[in-house]
């Protein structure tokens, strides 16, 4: 059983399972930079692998929470330090202390986010020498895989990962028309628009959109929900609320103009669902492929109306597609426990 010490931003939903699968096996401690309450902080209640550091961001508290992250760092004597972003507050210190005491330190890195070829360059040149001083990159996904091939010899791909069985998969009882969800921020990023305006042109005796989550479009979606009434707002839901809402839906929608990962996609995968999305959402471009286990779609109300017509033509495929996803996820580092492994291996712990 070895000592891994995280370090990471914002506490989110997104790896408690991870973190709660990788603890049953090893002791493992997580330092999120938050200086508020934290969003989904119940979920984090009773977990011993949570540590929060009083992290301001006009760097106030910088000294503070480096000496508190010493403190634990010198009575945990940690094996391994691995730390989510190479601008990550603190991560140089860390990455210097971990020197000193010759323990292994590693980047855990979504890709790039969306840039010009010139400053994408340059953003890869300050990964490659800041990956100089650390032992291996841990990358979420393959594109951020590719991106960061040249920084280090030392790669593997662990993307966000879920525990699969909590999941509901769709019970199928011959409804009339097919559910349709979208979970996420209502934000321009998310395709949230372009959504409502294809589902707009749609029948609503053939197709129902259901939109989960919270954010500054959400005005514009009510306006669509009383013009609409196969348009259905949902508004912000716990994870608890999410898993079922998977379970009572037949699609998931995620038309995004970019998403780093997109672990709501790998959440209805794991609910048995097949998925419409765009290439730029990392997670649907590294498992689905279109028309096997799901619909690629662009950000367009075109597209979008393309996609979701495809399944009313073709509606034994729902089904179909959400089988294959749900196996695919299940053997793949998105499953926590596959992902918990494949990390030990890479650690060559």
């Amino acid at each position: 059983m070895a000592r891994i010490i995280f370090l990471s931003n914002t506490p989110t939903p997104y790896q408690i399972d991870f973190f709660d699968e990788l603890s049953k096996r090893h002791e493992v401690k997580t330092f999120f930079l938050w200086g508020q309450t934290a969003p989904f902080s119940d979920f984090y209640k009773g977990r011993p692998w949570v540590r929060i550091l009083n992290y301001q961001k006009d760097g106030s508290e910088h000294q503070g929470c480096w000496k508190q992250l010493v403190e634990e760092l010198l009575l945990d004597s940690p094996e391994r330090i691995i730390i989510g972003g190479y601008r990550l507050p603190l991560s140089r210190e860390l990455i210097s202390w971990a020197h000193s005491k010759n323990i292994k330190s590693y980047f855990w890195m979504e890709p790039l986010l969306p840039c010009s070829a010139l400053i994408q360059l340059l953003k890869k040149g300050l990964v490659a020498w800041r990956a100089r001083r650390v032992d291996g990159i841990i990358t979420v996904g393959k594109t951020a895989l590719e991106q960061y091939r040249s920084a280090t010899k030392k790669l593997v791909n662990i993307p966000y990962s879920i525990r699969v069985d909590k999941y509901q998969s769709l019970q199928k009882s011959g409804m009339k028309s097919i559910r349709c969800l979208f979970v996420g921020q209502f934000i321009d990023r998310k395709g949230v628009s372009e959504l409502l305006e294809a589902f707009s042109q749609l029948s609503g005796s053939q197709v129902s959109l259901t939109l989960a989550g919270y954010g500054p479009l959400e005005a514009k979606i009510l306006d669509y929900t009383r013009r609409f009434s196969h348009i259905k707002l949902a508004g912000f839901c716990n994870p608890e609320e999410i898993n079922k809402l998977f379970g009572t839906h037949d699609i998931f929608i995620l038309p995004s103009k970019h998403d780093g990962w997109g672990v709501v996609i790998t959440e209805a995968m794991a609910a048995g669902l097949p998925v419409i999305s765009t290439p730029y959402a990392s997670a649907f471009k590294d498992y689905i492929r279109s028309e096997v286990s799901g619909i690629e779609c662009s950000v367009d109300p075109d597209s979008i109306k393309k996609a979701v017509s495809y399944y009313l033509n073709n509606p034994s495929e729902i089904t179909a597609h959400g089988e294959r996803n749900k196996k695919i996820l299940e053997s793949s580092c998105s499953n926590s426990v596959v992902a918990a492994k494949e990390l030990e291996r890479f650690l060559e712990l």
